[in-house]
């Protein structure tokens, strides 16, 4: 009777292995939690296209109103989307919240991204005069939870709070 011999793996090639996934794991786990990061705060993002319809809306045939003097950034602010400076009312069919300026502001919490607030500020940038204008939006995402800017969805800007 021959004697079969048992082919395996050695421990060095074992080991080879298991370093190679963890390397691989390595490189891949941040890649993949600044996708889920992202796409989390896209996905809170998407709500703000209701009250940025507002707004527009509100500028072209409401009391919203553009103000006279110019910004330090060359951008004109926009005043009169409530009643008085210190009022602050919901954005219809969203729990997004509009300021008096327009600033368009919501709070979250979540397990992932923490606690925090994401806050979009209108400003209107001229091409010739003030008739010939577009909204440009300033987005800043506010969190009790540390995030790279990598992890920000488009031209948001991250600030971490206490």
């Amino acid at each position: 009777m021959k004697k079969l011999k048992t082919a395996g793996f050695s421990l060095t090639e074992i080991l080879l292995i298991v370093s190679a996934l963890i390397v691989f794991v390595g490189i891949l786990l941040p890649v993949y939690l600044n996708y889920s990061y992202r796409s989390r705060f896209s996905a809170k993002l998407i709500i703000f296209q209701i009250a940025k319809a507002e707004v527009s809306t509100q500028l072209n045939y409401g009391d919203a109103s553009v103000m006279k003097k110019r910004g330090d950034n060359n951008l004109y602010s926009l005043k009169g989307f409530t009643n008085s400076a210190d009022e602050i009312k919901k954005v219809s069919g969203t729990d997004v919240q509009i300021n008096y300026n327009g600033v368009l502001s919501q709070s979250f919490s979540d397990s992932s991204l923490g606690t925090g607030e994401i806050i979009l500020t209108p400003y209107l940038k001229t091409k010739h005069q003030i008739q010939d204008y577009y909204i440009i939006w300033d987005c800043k995402i506010k969190s009790n939870e540390s995030f790279s800017e990598s992890a920000m969805p488009g031209d948001c800007i991250f600030q971490k709070i206490n």
